[in-house]
């Protein structure tokens, strides 16, 4: 079906998942919900015994930020949360980890989009007050998970100072030059008030015309160009 990804999930298993499996088979039950809809996939896969580590399911699904929920029963009873992004045509493989009894999403905000495949970029955030056409200077330490797939990229960021403030940290996309130095570029997002609520998501395709603009500019400062701001669940 066109719009479709195929998902390769890699699940780290917690403790008691990693026990039971010496002895039998276990259920891994794994749901995509959306925001607001029921749940695209809540499905249940068998992981075959003598797994040891981290079991590897896979899946199709449409376009869209969906909230991942895994789980395994008694008498191993382990579970997983976070939220992804699946953009259309864009297979992609997705990590996860079990933990023993339940788990809490990280995420506050997810940013997403296509690229060209031999581009070295990454999402980065900085001190609220950089300015446009200012030094960015050191990244800030709030967490971000990168990840690059053909065509594509996704960034997770964990971001409690933005929960306080949500004008402390600036969003902007790192992109490394011919030369080696690096762009960067701002990306409008906002931000939610709650870390434990569905985080905002902001899609950022990273165009050769993004690529070109940010080439003609000076390295290290916070470009703004002008952008059409687009968002979706």
């Amino acid at each position: 079906m066109a719009g479709l990804s195929h998902i390769v999930l890699h699940v780290a298993l917690c403790r008691a998942a990693s026990r039971e499996l010496t002895r039998a088979p276990l259920d891994l039950r794994v749901v995509m919900a959306y925001r607001v809809r029921k749940p695209e996939m809540d499905q249940k896969f068998t992981i075959p015994r003598g797994t040891s580590g981290t079991a590897t399911v896979e899946f199709d699904a449409p376009q869209g930020i969906y909230r991942l929920m895994l789980a395994t029963p008694k008498p191993a009873p382990c579970s997983g949360v976070d939220y992804v992004a699946v953009l259309p045509d864009h297979d992609r493989d997705v990590s996860a980890t079990l933990y023993d009894g339940a788990a809490q999403p990280m995420t506050s905000l997810v940013v997403a989009g296509d690229r060209p495949s031999y581009i070295h970029m990454a999402v980065m955030m900085f001190d609220g007050r950089v300015t446009c056409g200012g030094p960015v200077g050191n990244p800030a330490a709030d967490a971000i998970d990168n990840v690059t797939g053909p065509g594509a990229y996704y960034a997770s960021i964990y971001s409690p100072a933005s929960a306080k403030d949500p004008k402390s940290r600036v969003v902007a996309m790192q992109i490394m030059d011919s030369s080696g130095g690096y762009h960067y570029l701002h990306v409008p997002t906002d931000f939610p008030q709650f870390l434990s609520g569905w985080p905002q998501y902001q899609r950022y395709d990273v165009t050769m015309d993004v690529v070109q603009y940010a080439a003609t500019k000076p390295e290290d400062t916070l470009l703004c160009p002008p952008l059409n701001r687009t968002s979706a669940y």
